[in-house]
């Protein structure tokens, strides 16, 4: 009976870590209300210590929206800027978001 519960607690545990150990590819878009000429762009990073590791980068469109595609190495807190000024940090795990700024 003990060897049974191992079997079906290993195979309860599989899915989490296929899910985990898969490459996801998670989309950030959204609008960007004002736009700076210079600072025109959305930033996604990550902190490894004192270093902030850039995992995206995009251009704001014409019409004032954006999207990005990052693919995390795991899931944790990354920072969402946009044009220098505005930022929010958010859980980057294996979901599609939609963030706007002003």
């Amino acid at each position: 009976m003990k060897k049974f519960r191992n079997i079906v607690k290993a195979f309860m545990i599989l899915p989490l870590v296929v899910a985990c150990s898969s490459e996801q590819v998670i989309k950030i878009s959204g609008t960007v209300e004002f736009v700076g000429e210079e600072k025109n762009k959305v930033t996604v990073s990550q902190s490894s210590g004192f270093d902030q590791i850039i995992l995206a980068e995009t251009t704001i469109n014409p019409d004032n929206t954006y999207s990005l595609e990052v693919t995390p190495s795991a899931a944790g807190v990354v920072t969402v800027s946009c044009c220098g000024a505005q930022r929010v940090r958010v859980w980057l795990e294996d979901e599609d978001m939609v963030i706007n700024f002003r």
